[in-house]
């Protein structure tokens, strides 16, 4: 019997230091954190519920570099008695010089278009967080390390080609995010990564009172060598109002979602 003890004593540290560290919360986002500003493209599809808002988008993502990348939202937002919902499309373009966004909607008569220059944005992003590249902020998967980043992960389950990490937010985690969205006051959240690639397939945000958010992703790598900088050129749509940031009252600011 005592022959068998020496093999089996490896097969257990093997386990202990390969498997069970390879299941663990920190080690799955750690993996999926290195994506961070790799080329790829990335469709959203979000639906929200929070008292008495109901919205939901589709984001399309198409991220090259921190100078170039691109995405373009609908979202539809409805207020309970609300007949109708308001519809909103925005757009944000970094051409390689200047970040701009564009935000129309079905009560506007003209897009608003604001811009500033990337230059600018790595000055910010410098000042708050010496670790993230300027540009890397507006990264698909940079988006969602913000997000969970208001949550402590407890479990990892790897069920067939996925991984399971569910966890719940800490107190200065759900104040962040109800101070965004005053009507949301989360509690759990789950997220689920494709096993090989790393990438999101969703994110869900349980809630207090049947409040949730939940985003699901379809994502790929992109071959830099195949996409053409001029993709990411910009012209604001005709009779646009257009606002540079640079000239705006109290000297530049960062457009919203930076």
């Amino acid at each position: 019997m005592k022959r068998f003890l020496f093999p089996l004593f490896f097969f257990s540290l093997f386990c202990a230091s390969s498997g069970l560290a390879q299941e663990r919360p920190s080690a799955w986002l750690a993996r999926m954190g290195r994506h961070v500003g790799k080329p790829m493209e990335v469709r959203i599809k979000t639906e929200m519920t929070m008292g008495t808002i109901w919205a939901q988008s589709e984001t399309e993502v198409v991220f090259l570099d921190k100078s170039h990348f691109k995405s373009e939202s609908e979202v539809q937002r409805k207020v309970q008695g609300q007949k109708e919902p308001v519809i909103a499309k925005m757009k944000e373009v970094a051409d390689g010089t200047k970040l701009w966004q564009e935000v129309s909607t079905n009560l506007m008569k003209v897009a608003n278009v604001r811009h500033v220059p990337l230059s600018f944005l790595e000055q910010q992003v410098g000042q708050q967080n010496a670790q993230v590249a300027a540009g890397d902020q507006y990264h698909p998967i940079r988006k969602v390390q913000e997000l969970i980043s208001n949550a402590k992960f407890e479990t990892a389950d790897r069920k067939g080609d996925e991984v399971h990490l569910v966890g719940t937010f800490t107190e200065e985690g759900a104040r962040r995010m109800n101070a965004t969205m005053p009507a949301l006051v989360p509690e759990k959240l789950t997220l689920i990564l494709d096993a090989t690639s790393l990438l999101p397939i969703s994110l869900h945000v349980d809630g207090q009172g049947g409040a949730f958010i939940h985003n699901e992703y379809t994502a790929k790598f992109l071959n830099p060598s195949k996409l053409d900088k001029k993709a990411f050129a910009y012209q604001p749509p005709e009779g646009a109002q257009v606002t540079d940031m640079t000239k705006a009252s109290g000297g530049p600011q960062p457009p919203a979602g930076g």
